[in-house]
């Protein structure tokens, strides 16, 4: 939403506050996967394998995948 207002009227400041939200989301998603890795250990690792990081409900094709 944020982006699309950004495009929408042509302003930098809601794209870099954009880009600032994007970091922090970003940085919230790593903070949590060390907090469930030291948690489950071995068993959030294999629930990783299997749930992609974002979007649990879409399964990503990636290029090793035929």
């Amino acid at each position: 939403m944020i982006l699309g207002s950004a495009f929408s009227l042509g302003e930098g400041s809601i794209f870099l506050g954009f880009l600032m939200i994007l970091f922090v989301f970003l940085n919230r998603i790593r903070v949590e996967e060390e907090m469930m890795t030291n948690t489950f250990g071995d068993q959030y690792e294999k629930y990783k394998q299997r749930v992609p990081r974002l979007l649990p409900s879409i399964k990503w094709r990636t290029m090793t995948q035929k």
